[in-house]
């Protein structure tokens, strides 16, 4: 078991979320935010905007004129879109690394988060939750703990093996019987350093759903069958892969039909197929 201390000080050795970032993140919690606010705030983002121009001129797009301002480009996407655009290139840098620990190769963990995210907004649509930025920004980040805790996973791999491959514990479950927490909870405590809004520390930490409580917010439990999902159509999450499983209660929560999971399944191989272009851009 790791001492907590060590983890908290590993979260502030932790490069910071770019100021940038927290300013996007507010604005999509802020019910109240315009276009205008986005295009004010990225344009002057040299980063950022080339990230964002980038991403809208790959062939996730296919737009048949290339896109030269953020202001183009947000007068063709609308500003859910480019706030999407806009947090995924915030989040790259911190997503892009290999975490060894998990069995992630480096991209692997963006990928699967892409794919978790747009999926996650797909999610929201069938549904009808509202809030698709929410389960967006926090499908993205769900697994940002993952980074901190890589370098304990791999001197504590064989134990949590062990224990998985007796079939009595999750990964998740024998990554907090070993360490004394897991990817999970971490990531809470990263989101709660980074200042995030309340709803978005509550998913990070619990999109695993290990309470009651987590199994009936909505948004944490579209972000957990996102993060199925993406998994079953073949994006690397690392190695708590063992926890791929549909949530019964949760497919019922969400008031998805079989026949919805099946339309769902299909959606999300187009899904994978699109934002492989787009991580390829």
């Amino acid at each position: 078991m790791i001492d907590h201390d060590d983890i908290i000080m590993q979260i502030d050795k932790l490069d910071p979320i770019p100021q940038v970032s927290h300013q996007i993140i507010a604005l999509a919690e802020d019910e109240n935010a315009s276009m205008a606010d986005l295009v004010k705030m990225v344009q002057y983002e040299p980063a950022i905007t080339a990230n964002l121009l980038r991403i809208c001129n790959s062939a996730f797009f296919s737009f048949s004129m290339p896109i030269e301002s953020v202001r183009h480009a947000a007068s063709l996407l609308g500003f859910k879109q480019i706030l999407e655009i806009a947090m995924l290139s915030a989040a790259s840098d911190h997503l892009n690394s290999s975490q060894k620990g998990y069995g992630l190769a480096q991209g692997e963990l963006w990928s699967h988060s892409v794919t978790s995210a747009v999926v996650a907004r797909t999610l929201a649509e069938t549904v009808k939750f509202e809030d698709r930025q929410l389960v967006f920004t926090g499908a993205l980040l769900k697994d940002i703990g993952k980074i901190v805790l890589d370098r304990y996973i791999a001197s504590y791999s064989d134990k949590i093996a062990i224990l998985v491959a007796g079939q009595e514990y999750s990964f998740v479950a024998a990554e907090r019987e070993v360490l004394g927490t897991d990817h999970a909870v971490v990531g809470g405590q990263v989101a709660e350093k980074w200042k995030f809004g309340s709803n978005l520390v509550f998913i990070v930490a619990n999109h695993h759903l290990p309470t009651e409580e987590s199994m009936n917010h909505t948004a944490t439990a579209i972000v957990y069958l996102a993060d199925v999902l993406a998994s079953q159509i073949g994006t690397n999450a690392g190695t708590d892969w063992a926890d791929d499983f549909f949530n019964a209660s949760i497919i019922e929560n969400l008031g998805l039909s079989e026949k919805d999971l099946n339309e769902l399944q299909i959606q999300c191989w187009e899904i994978q197929d699109k934002t492989e272009s787009l991580l390829l851009a």
